[in-house]
């Protein structure tokens, strides 16, 4: 079984997996009503990322999950090739930064392609989530999210 709570790794995957999706949830920065001077309510309206960014987001998180799935048995190999598609796909990761600062959400199609991702990654997260070199790894996460 997956403990997420030792894992920081999990954690920071689980939370991009829902980046925009939970955005969403957060009550207009007005109180709730919806209105910002000439708005009539627009704020109250879930909107989705766009078509092309969802497709640009999943395409890196693919990459993601193909390096864990691929070195679950090299945690050295891991460390290094989640390291390398974090650092050549830092434009997916403000693309979804912003899309999260925006309040957009991804469609539930992408949600769930994700959480089927998260899965595929359970046993190299499992065998290599206490490496030190596979936690700095994914730390470039939460950097990349301190950046936006």
């Amino acid at each position: 079984m997956l403990v997420i709570g030792h894992m920081k790794p999990l954690r920071y995957i689980l939370a991009l997996a829902l980046v925009a999706g939970a955005a969403h949830a957060a009550p207009p920065a007005d109180g709730g009503t919806g209105a910002t001077g000439g708005d009539t309510g627009s704020k109250l309206t879930e909107t989705e990322m766009k078509p092309a960014a969802v497709a640009k987001w999943l395409a890196f998180f693919d990459k993601l999950v193909d390096a864990v799935v691929a070195d679950q048995d090299s945690c050295e190999r891991m460390a290094t090739d989640v390291g390398t598609v974090i650092d050549t796909n830092r434009d997916s990761l403000a693309l979804a930064h912003a899309a999260r600062s925006r309040h957009e959400r991804l469609p539930e199609s992408a949600q769930e392609h994700m959480m089927e991702g998260v899965k595929k990654m359970e046993p190299g997260i499992e065998n290599c989530g206490g490496n030190d070199h596979v936690k700095a790894a994914f730390a470039k996460l939460e950097v990349a999210d301190k950046d936006k």
